[in-house]
């Protein structure tokens, strides 16, 4: 049985199985996976008039309403292990070693509804970190609404020294980047990493000794903050201040060292009052099970934006320590079969509408003391979700609390794990999850879309139980 419920402690509702979920309008299968690159990251976006979807084996558009996926396109020059196509989306910018579209991954995709135009972002050449040289932040504005048109790319060098801090030695690269649109801006946010890495430098050299565990150290997370117009008119991308017009923050905060910056994909602004958020998790005391959770503000235009810590939030306790996901076979008697990797509970989506803040991410099920997951054993993952008015927000020692959270999750044995979610909501304030699920159980068990969804009249309930 699953089970959909607010972990409000003011609001204990019964663990009930909730209603089921809306039916779906439009349901069809996805680009089929190639088998050319593992993980393929699926990431996708719908406009008026398509269906956008890209991934790291590339891009790829359907007309609405959904008849047929057109052909795809490799993002850029790909490893030779993998399927070259004949267009590369991001070739114009370069494919040659040290060139910004030579491997590129992570892509993420977005439609700008205050533009009429698809954005896109990705990060490229991580190969080449090894040895010293360039890597890159890319980013891209369709010149229409059509995202089969002409688009306006860019390649930024995430690996320079700015003045502000050298990221050029000993070669940091940039990886997960976040992307997000107001009405003046496209905001990207990415975590830094050092070089020494098993694929690429193979415990030898600097690595050795300074990094024994060979393993790419984090350095931290930064944010650029391009003007979106400049992006529309074909300028050059220069960073300022002075001058410029996009600005990069690096490590931002009272307290650094956050990662992975989930910025809010804005609606119903205007150019005027235009706000980005950024919510990171991750934040603990050692030896507590308290949780909390970080919001930034972004506001102003590219190279004149500023960047203020804006507070915290004390969220429901999880286990920061997970699981891999299972599937059919994954467990005994054959274990046949991988299990699917889950990271992190790492901040996923984010969405600022109505003046609210929502929330993504998985977590573990349970309560665990700080990151100890040496000592603390991996639970089944979660999907937890979370509405934050960013003027409740408080500084450390007196946070603020969500208006609202909850968790999608399911109880039975075996159960069923839910990870990687997503999250829309409209201007009613109806809210809807999409996420994957998986289970030991065979045939149902194996990986597939679910989702679930709320209505602003649901109040101190959760979500209704999720559908496949």
């Amino acid at each position: 049985m699953i089970f959909v419920y607010p972990e409000e402690p003011a609001d204990v509702w019964a663990r009930e199985a909730a209603p089921l979920a809306p039916p779906l309008n439009v349901n069809f299968t996805g680009v089929i996976d190639d088998g050319c690159w593992i993980p393929p990251d699926t990431m996708g976006a719908v406009g008026p008039n398509d269906f956008v979807e890209m991934l790291n084996s590339g891009f790829t558009v359907a007309a609405r309403p959904f008849a047929a996926w057109g052909a795809q396109q490799n993002l850029g020059f790909q490893p030779a292990n993998q399927c070259p196509t004949a267009t590369r989306f991001c070739q114009a910018l370069g494919l040659g070693q040290g060139q910004p579209a030579n491997d590129v991954f992570d892509p993420k995709v977005m439609y700008d509804q205050y533009s009429n135009r698809w954005v896109v972002t990705a990060d490229g050449n991580a190969n080449d970190r090894a040895g010293g040289g360039k890597t890159w932040v890319l980013v891209g504005i369709s010149q229409t609404s059509n995202p089969l048109g002409a688009w306006n790319l860019y390649g930024i060098q995430s690996n320079t020294n700015d003045g502000i801090f050298n990221h050029n030695v000993p070669g940091d690269w940039s990886d997960y980047p976040g992307l997000a649109v107001d009405p003046n801006n496209v905001v990207i946010t990415n975590n830094m990493y050092g070089i020494c890495n098993t694929n690429v430098n193979p415990c030898t050299g600097n690595c050795a000794g300074v990094f024994p565990n060979c393993y790419s150290p984090f350095v931290h997370a930064d944010v650029w903050v391009i003007d979106k117009q400049a992006m529309i008119n074909g300028n050059s991308l220069v960073q300022g201040p002075p001058g410029g017009n996009f600005a990069r923050f690096h490590n931002p905060g009272v307290f650094p060292g956050g990662s992975t910056f989930q910025p809010t994909h804005t609606f119903g602004q205007t150019a005027g009052t235009a706000k980005t958020y950024l919510v990171d998790q991750g934040w603990s005391v050692a030896g507590s099970i308290n949780r909390y959770v970080r919001m930034h503000e972004i506001s102003g235009t590219g190279s004149a934006a500023t960047l203020t810590e804006t507070g915290w939030y004390q969220v429901n306790s999880y286990n920061h320590c997970i699981d891999d996901a299972p599937q059919p076979g994954s467990g005994p008697p054959t274990f046949s079969c991988p299990p699917i990797e889950t990271n992190d509970p790492r901040m996923l989506d984010a969405v600022f509408r109505n003046g609210k803040v929502w929330a993504t991410h998985h977590v573990g099920a349970g309560t665990s003391q700080w990151y100890s997951c040496t000592t603390i054993t991996p639970t089944r993952t979660e999907v937890a979700w979370y509405e934050f008015d960013p003027t409740k927000a408080g500084p450390w020692g007196n946070v603020g609390t969500p208006d609202q959270q909850g968790r999608a999750f399911d109880n039975s044995d075996p159960p069923m794990y839910y990870y990687f979610p997503s999250i829309a909501v409209n201007k009613y304030n109806a809210a809807a999850l999409g996420f994957t699920g998986s289970s030991l159980l065979h045939p149902t068990g194996y990986a597939s879309a679910y989702y679930t969804a709320r209505t602003p009249t649901d109040a101190g309930r959760g979500p209704v139980a999720p559908e496949c």
